[in-house]
This record gives structure tokens, C-alpha cells and sequence, in this order.
């Protein structure tokens, strides 16, 4: 394809005409200022463009030819009643041919403006379509868009429904891993509940082995505190018998006997 400021003017011509049904973009409200180069940059992020034409006799109007359909509807959708060089335009799929001269003028998207050749002729095409044919045309033209609207609805609700179930694992794995955190917590709380008691435990072994230590300890000093005491009477009590036999003088008169 060539640039479009720089194909000649039939290969333009030809472009628009030849343009697949729905790749063809009706643009109005334009200010008579301005030029093609500005609505080619106006509807650069849209997608791929094959020609640009801007009506100048009369002005305010032009048609954009895209390379996809689905294009020409994405501008159509984001670029409607937006703001071209100060004016609100309006943009919306052409279903109308080509007409007259000046690279392709003509009715676009139910709404339009006039033709490259004279005002005259065209309003006198307008009426002699209304008398004949004009209606099958018409009827043709609300079938194609009534089956574009029900194929964006289509396309809206899938996008919709994709939208939804992504939100919908969103919103389960944030689930599952609200619960995995629960029970990472659950788990800890247990683990350190389960060593605090476990801690508890040594330290209730640690206090009655200690206890018992300290009654055994107990026991053998106050056995060892008796035995002390049995000694001592026992030491005692042989005094005293010496003593008494040291005092008594029938045990001296045995001793010389």
C-alpha cells in the first residue's frame, strides 16, 4: 500500500471503492481547516489505514478506509463525539458507495454530505432514489448494520464473559490463597502452642524432679541427723555406766579378790 499522502489520486479513487463492506469510516463535523494529514494523525492508533479523503467543495466531512473491519468499529466506538482541531465529529461505519469525483465523497453511516461534482446533482440523485430504488438500498442498509449492532453485541458479551471468568479465578485464587495463609497461620499457632506446652511439660518435669531431689535430700539428712543422735546417746549412756562402775566399792573389793 502506499502512503496515503503520497498515492496518486486514482489509486485513492480505487481504494475507497474497492474498500471491503465495513472498513470504511464516515467522518463529520469537521472544521473547513481541516486536512487530511490531520485526521490521518487523528485516527493513527486506531489500525491500519489504506486512504484518507477529506471533502473540500463543500467541506466538513471525509471518509478514512481501513485495512480490518474490526478497526473501523474500534474507531467508531472510541473516537465518536470526540474533539478534531476545536469541533465534536461524528464517526461511524460507512455503508454507502463512493460517489462523484474528488477521491470518493458521498452518503456514509446514515448520515452524510454531499458529493465531489455540484449540491444540484446530488440533491437531484437523493430524490430520484427516493422515488425508485432508494428503499431496497435502505432496507439493505439497515440489515448490514443491524447485523453489524448484533455481531458487537455478540462481540461485547464474549469480551464480557471472558472479563467475568478471568474475574472469576481472580477471585478464587485470591480465595485459595486467603486460604493458604489460614492455614499456614493455623498451623503456627498450633506448632507454637504445641512447643509452649511442650515447654510447660519440661518445665513441670524439671520442677518435680527438682522437688524430689529435694525431699530425697531431706530424707538422708535427717537419717544421717538420727544416727548422729543414736551415737551420741549411746556414747552417753557408756559414760554413765563407767562412771558408775568407777563409783561403786564392792566392784574394788572383787578387783583385789
Amino acid at each position: 500500500n502506499f502512503p496515503t499522502s503520497h498515492a496518486p489520486s486514482f489509486l485513492r479513487r480505487m481504494a475507497h471503492r474497492d474498500a471491503p463492506p465495513g472498513c470504511r469510516v464516515y467522518i463529520g463535523g469537521l472544521d473547513r481547516d481541516t486536512t487530511k494529514s490531520d485526521v490521518e494523525h487523528f485516527f493513527r492508533d486506531c489500525g491500519k489505514i489504506v486512504s484518507v479523503w477529506v471533502a473540500r467543495n463543500p467541506p466538513g466531512f471525509g471518509f478514512i478506509t481501513f485495512e480490518d473491519p474490526y478497526d473501523a468499529k474500534d474507531a467508531c466506538r472510541s473516537l465518536d463525539r470526540t474533539e478534531l482541531n476545536g469541533s465534536r465529529v461524528s464517526v461511524e461505519i460507512s455503508h454507502g458507495r463512493s460517489r462523484g469525483g474528488g477521491g470518493g465523497g458521498g452518503y456514509g453511516g446514515g448520515g452524510g454530505g454531499y458529493g465531489g461534482r455540484s449540491r444540484y446533482n446530488s440533491r437531484s440523485r437523493s430524490r430520484s432514489r427516493g422515488r425508485g430504488g432508494g428503499y431496497g438500498r435502505d432496507r439493505s442498509r439497515d440489515r448490514h448494520r443491524a447485523r453489524d449492532d448484533s455481531r458487537d453485541r455478540r462481540r461485547r458479551r464474549r469480551r464480557d464473559d471472558d472479563d467475568g471468568g478471568r474475574r472469576r479465578r481472580r477471585r478464587d485464587d485470591d480465595d485459595r490463597k486467603r486460604d493458604d495463609r489460614d492455614d499456614d497461620r493455623r498451623r503456627d499457632d498450633d506448632r507454637r502452642k504445641d512447643d509452649d506446652d511442650g515447654r510447660k511439660e519440661d518445665r513441670k518435669d524439671d520442677d518435680d524432679r527438682r522437688k524430689d531431689d529435694d525431699r530425697h535430700d531431706d530424707d538422708r539428712r535427717d537419717e544421717d541427723r538420727r544416727d548422729d543422735d543414736r551415737q551420741e546417746d549411746d556414747r552417753r549412756d557408756d559414760d554413765r555406766d563407767d562412771d558408775r562402775r568407777d563409783d561403786d566399792p564392792r566392784d574394788d573389793d572383787d578387783r583385789r579378790d
